[in-house]
């Protein structure tokens, strides 16, 4: 069943990207703020200057324990893309794709950024959004948040792990 929707449950965990080598340190943390937002805060070392080179998100719908691959979303030019382009330009002050080396604090309406991805109507159920974000010479960020898609209404829990 589909409809208006509103996200009672939301998990996030740091994961280990897909390349040998990892260009930041991350810590993270999420609350749901007192409009109901699901909010990501994000602080990201970026241990040297990169070049964003690929955003993929993979989604999988979750039932009885098991992940079935509902999509792959792959970026290759991640600075050209409606939504990503102003979040990487506004976040680390990119210019051409380039992140300079530092320290980086985000908060990330997740909410409104699911809402501009998919829209205010969708599947109910539990859904996973797996994210790695690379260079070409290794893994700058990497996530699993599980998210529940429900009616208006049931209540919020939210809970997060960070390495």
């Amino acid at each position: 069943m589909d409809g208006p929707y509103e996200l009672p449950v939301v998990t996030f965990e740091s994961c280990k990207g897909p390349k040998k080598s990892n260009l930041t340190s991350v810590s993270s943390s999420v609350i749901r703020d007192e409009k109901g937002e699901w909010i990501f805060s994000f602080n990201l070392t970026i241990l040297e200057e990169v070049k964003l080179d690929q955003i993929k998100i993979t989604t999988f719908s979750l039932k009885n324990n098991k992940r079935n691959l509902l999509y792959a979303y792959k970026l290759k030019e991640p600075c050209k893309h409606f939504l990503f382009a102003s979040i990487i330009e506004s976040k680390f002050n990119a210019v051409n794709c380039r992140v300079k080396k530092g320290l980086y604090g985000l908060n990330l309406n997740m909410s409104e950024i699911l809402r501009s991805f998919l829209g205010t109507s969708f599947f109910y159920g539990e859904y996973l959004f797996k994210t790695h974000i690379t260079t070409k010479t290794g893994n700058l960020f990497c996530s699993e948040s599980s998210t529940q898609f429900s009616k208006k209404g049931e209540t919020a829990v939210a809970s997060f792990q960070s390495d």
